[in-house]
């Protein structure tokens, strides 16, 4: 890549311990995050099996995860995806990326680079991955339809776009922060942003979340 990413190196620690309430950016706020152990909900079993159907199972994939958070992604495709393939997991907090370094170490999970940066602006090329993956992400962002467009450019041609994240019921949903139903992005509307993009995205709705796939076109 021209540009390289910041490295492991920099997030490990001499601690072992990671957290569970780190500083991460919401609407371009930085707010405080807790991770409860509710599983997303009660939703997670779920939602993990649906993004694994769509994982592709070719080797030597180029990954790209779009806001590490607690890093559950990370240890997601590390489990579902084949062994010689590489993640590159961006996050706009330093603090979030340093905590999954710890998880990465504590875990052994290899070919992982760590980046500070968002889906709208990064330090990674584009026309680079083989697929790029934002969960639970885009209610988080600032311009949804920027960071749709930012992931599917860092796609080469023919690149899978997966993108899931709460709809606007899930505001009736406990979160640690406040969540109202005009924050999260309606399935309709990311389904325009995608086609508006010549994406031939597929999406479900499970009403308290969607599921997309899309497609970075030739």
């Amino acid at each position: 890549m021209k540009v390289s990413p910041i490295t492991l190196d920099k997030f490990k620690s001499t601690s072992r311990r990671y957290k569970v309430e780190i500083l991460m950016y919401y609407k371009g706020k930085k707010v405080e995050a807790k991770s409860v152990d509710t599983d997303h909900k009660g939703y997670g079993p779920a939602m993990r099996a649906e993004l694994r159907k769509r994982f592709p199972s070719k080797p030597g994939l180029k990954v790209l995860d779009v806001g590490t958070g607690f890093g559950e992604n990370i240890q997601l495709l590390n489990d579902s995806l084949p062994k010689d393939r590489q993640i590159w997991s961006i996050d706009p907090s330093e603090e979030a990326l340093t905590n999954a370094g710890k998880i990465v170490e504590e875990k052994e999970i290899h070919d992982i680079f760590l980046a500070k940066g968002n889906a709208e602006s990064h330090p990674l090329d584009k026309n680079f991955f083989d697929m790029a993956i934002s969960s639970l992400v885009m209610h988080h962002m600032t311009d949804v339809r920027a960071g749709i467009a930012g992931m599917i450019q860092s796609l080469r041609p023919g690149g899978l776009l997966i993108i899931s994240d709460w709809a606007p019921p899930a505001h009736k949903l406990h979160f640690s922060q406040l969540h109202r139903e005009e924050d999260f992005v309606p399935f309709s509307r990311v389904l325009q942003f995608l086609n508006d993009m010549s994406a031939n995205p597929k999406g479900v709705d499970f009403n308290e979340w969607y599921l997309f796939t899309a497609t970075r076109q030739l």
